[in-house]
C-alpha cells in the first residue's frame, strides 16, 4: 500500500494494490480477492485496486463460455463489499459478456464506496504478439475492443482508466491528460517475459511523459 497526496493541496490517500495470481478457479479467486480486499480496508485502505482479469485466467474457450455482464456475480461482490467498508475499488477488470459470438470485453469497472458503479472502461487496445524467443498471444481471437476513453472522478483525482496493453501507447495516455486525468490507473496481467523487460519502464515513462501519478496492479 502507499499512501500521498495526488494533487497540490490535496489530502492523503491509501491506496492499495491487491495483486493476485489468478487461476481458472473462480470461487477460489473470488475469496483471495475478498479477504484482501477486506485486509487492506482494515489497514485503513480508501481506495483499492485489482488486477486485469482477476476472476479468471485460464484457456480462451471457457473465458469466453463464462463472461458476465456487469451485473453479474464478480462485480455484484465488489459492490458490495466496497459499500460494507466504505471504499472505493478500482475493481480491475474481467471478461465481459459482448453482442459479438465468441468475444468478450476487457471490462475495467470502478465502484464508489457507497457501492455505485460510477465508470466502465473496456479495453482498447489488445495484445497481439509473435515474438521470436518468447510468447505467441493473439488476445484479438476472443477480445473485442472498446472504443470509448474514460476519466472518472475519484478521491484520487480525475483518473484516466486504462488496461495493460494500453501502456505501450503513449498517445492513449496524452489524451486521457487532455480530457482532464491527473493519475492513471493501469490493471495488468503482464507477462513474465514481457514484464522483465519493460513493465516498470514503461510506467515510468508515461507518468514522466505526462507529468502525472500511475497506480499499476499486476498479476
Amino acid at each position: 500500500m502507499t499512501s500521498g497526496a495526488l494533487a497540490a493541496g490535496a489530502p492523503a490517500v491509501l491506496i492499495a494494490a491487491v495483486q493476485i495470481c489468478a487461476t481458472a478457479d473462480r470461487k477460489h479467486n473470488l475469496a483471495c480477492v475478498r479477504e484482501m480486499v477486506r485486509s487492506a480496508a482494515q489497514q485503513g485502505a480508501e481506495v483499492i485496486c485489482l488486477p486485469e482479469m482477476w476472476p479468471f485466467i485460464g484457456r480462451d474457450a471457457a473465458k469466453v463460455a463464462g463472461a458476465e455482464t456487469l451485473a453479474g456475480p464478480s462485480v455484484s461482490a465488489m459492490r458490495e463489499l466496497a459499500a460494507q467498508l466504505g471504499v472505493w475499488i478500482f475493481a480491475g477488470s474481467f471478461a465481459e459478456q459482448s453482442d459479438e459470438p465468441g468475444r468478450v470485453y476487457n471490462t475495467a469497472p470502478v465502484i464508489d464506496a457507497s457501492g455505485e458503479l460510477v465508470a466502465v472502461y473496456r479495453k482498447l487496445h489488445l495484445f497481439d504478439i509473435d515474438m521470436t524467443e518468447g510468447p505467441t498471444f493473439l488476445e484479438s481471437a476472443t477480445v473485442r475492443p472498446g472504443n470509448e476513453l474514460v476519466v472518472v472522478d475519484s478521491p484520487l483525482g480525475p483518473a484516466g482508466l486504462t488496461v495493460c496493453y494500453d501502456l505501450r501507447f503513449p498517445l492513449l495516455y496524452e489524451l486521457l491528460r487532455q480530457a482532464g486525468a491527473r493519475v492513471f490507473m493501469v490493471p495488468a496481467a503482464f507477462t513474465a517475459h514481457t514484464g522483465r523487460a519493460d513493465w516498470e519502464l514503461l510506467l515510468r515513462a508515461r507518468a514522466i511523459e505526462q507529468q502525472c501519478w500511475v497506480v499499476a496492479i499486476d498479476q
